[in-house]
């Protein structure tokens, strides 16, 4: 039987069906071993970096999630925060506006108020300036009635006098009212030429000493 070469080292004893020596033999199966290995280590390295694909994937896809929760999440909180401002706005103008308009309700009471108590003082006023007006005038009637009843008696005093007595009474009194009714009623009861003898001297009659308190006119 002839003798099988290795078909790797070409040294004779090469294995029946494979052409291998045993130590071709045992390198082929360290080889193959080997590749083995190196396609295991190689599929786990793929492995690995598609896991590592993976999670980059997932951890970006988070990352976005994140951030893009975050952006609603703010523009939430903005949109809340505008909302309440413009909800304290509107609450500062309802306020304002309310207020002004208890003021403008509380000028209008007072204005009316005062209104109100200028027509009463002025209504008081015309009643105290009428009653004081009415009794002013109650006065000077009374008044009037009281120097028209002296005078009536002064004037019947007066036609009471003789002409002696009413020519003497001239003399000394100086009353204007009387001495002009005196000299209407004397000439009347006199001749012309006693009546310019009185006029003529009238001035020295006025510069005489005069007894008011018998004069009764005011």
């Amino acid at each position: 039987m002839a003798e099988r070469r290795c078909a790797r080292c070409g040294r004779i004893g090469a294995v029946m069906g494979v052409n291998l020596c045993p130590d071709c033999l045992r390198v082929e199966a360290m080889n193959k071993q080997n590749e083995i290995e190196r396609q295991r280590l190689q599929q786990e390295q793929k492995a690995r970096e598609e896991q590592a694909r993976r999670e980059r994937e997932r951890d970006e896809h988070e990352r976005k999630y994140r951030e893009e929760q975050s952006r609603r999440e703010h523009e939430r909180e903005e949109q809340d925060r505008k909302f309440r401002e413009e909800q304290l706005r509107q609450e500062r103008e309802d306020r304002q506006r309310q207020l002004e308009a208890e003021n403008r309700m509380q000028e209008q009471r007072l204005q009316i108020e005062r209104e109100r108590m200028e027509a009463e003082q002025r209504r008081y006023e015309e009643e105290k300036r009428e009653r004081e007006r009415k009794e002013q005038q109650e006065r000077w009637e009374r008044e009037r009635q009281e120097q028209a009843k002296a005078w009536a008696e002064r004037c019947e005093y007066l036609d009471n006098l003789s002409d002696e007595d009413m020519k003497d009474y001239f003399e000394i009194y100086s009353n204007s009212d009387e001495r002009e009714y005196l000299k209407q009623r004397y000439r009347k009861s006199v001749s012309p030429e006693d009546y310019l003898e009185l006029i003529k001297d009238e001035d020295k009659y006025v510069m005489k000493k005069r007894i008011r308190r018998y004069i009764v006119l005011p």
